[in-house]
C-alpha cells in the first residue's frame, strides 16, 4: 500500500512521559483547526487490539518474549488495516500514542532481539507504513514514575530496570 493522502503522527516515550496528554492536545488542536482526526493508541487501538492488550499487559502468567512481540505485531497489523490506513485514505490526520518505535525500544532492548528482525516484523505488520512525524518525549525516569503512580500492568511491574534500558 502507498499512502497518498492523510498525515500520520505518532508519540513515543516511556510511560509517564506525557505521550497520551500531548497526543490528546494535538488532536484537539487539529480538530479545532478544521482537520478530521483519528486519535488512537497501541496496543489496543482496535477492538481486537484491546483484547490483545488485555492478554499481554494484564495476565499474571509470564509470556515468552517472542510471543509477546508477535502479539504486539498482531495488534499493530489489525490496527493499521482496520483504522489507520482507512483514515489516511480518507485524508484524515492520524494521531497515535505509540507505534513501531516502541517495539524496537522495548522488545529490542528488553529481550535482546536483533533490531533488523523487529523491523521486518513491523514492516510486515504495517504493510511498511511509517509515520510522517514522530514526537519522542523524554523525561527523567523519576518524573515518569511519579506521573504514572501505581504500577498496574505486567510490564510496568518490571520497574525502573526495564524502562532504563
Amino acid at each position: 500500500m502507498v499512502k497518498e493522502q492523510g498525515f500520520f503522527i505518532t508519540f513515543e516515550g516511556v510511560d509517564g512521559c506525557g505521550k497520551t496528554l500531548m497526543a490528546g492536545k494535538l488532536a484537539a488542536y487539529l480538530r479545532e483547526a478544521g482537520c478530521f482526526v483519528l486519535s488512537s493508541r497501541e496496543p489496543g487501538g482496535s477492538a481486537l487490539g484491546a483484547e490483545i492488550r488485555r492478554l499481554v499487559l494484564h495476565r499474571e502468567e509470564s509470556i515468552d518474549p517472542r510471543t509477546e512481540t508477535l502479539l504486539f505485531a498482531a495488534d499493530r497489523a489489525q490496527h493499521v488495516a482496520s483504522l489507520i490506513w482507512p483514515a489516511l485514505e480518507r485524508g484524515e490526520v492520524v494521531v497515535c500514542d505509540r507505534f513501531t518505535d516502541s517495539t524496537i525500544a522495548y522488545q529490542g532492548s528488553r529481550s535482546g532481539f536483533v533490531i533488523s528482525d523487529l523491523e521486518w516484523i513491523n514492516n510486515f505488520a504495517t504493510a511498511s507504513l511509517r509515520p510522517d512525524l514522530t514526537f519522542y518525549l523524554r523525561v527523567p525516569l523519576g518524573v515518569a514514575f511519579r506521573r504514572r503512580g501505581t504500577q498496574s500492568d505486567r510490564l510496568e511491574r518490571e520497574g525502573r530496570a526495564f524502562l532504563s534500558v
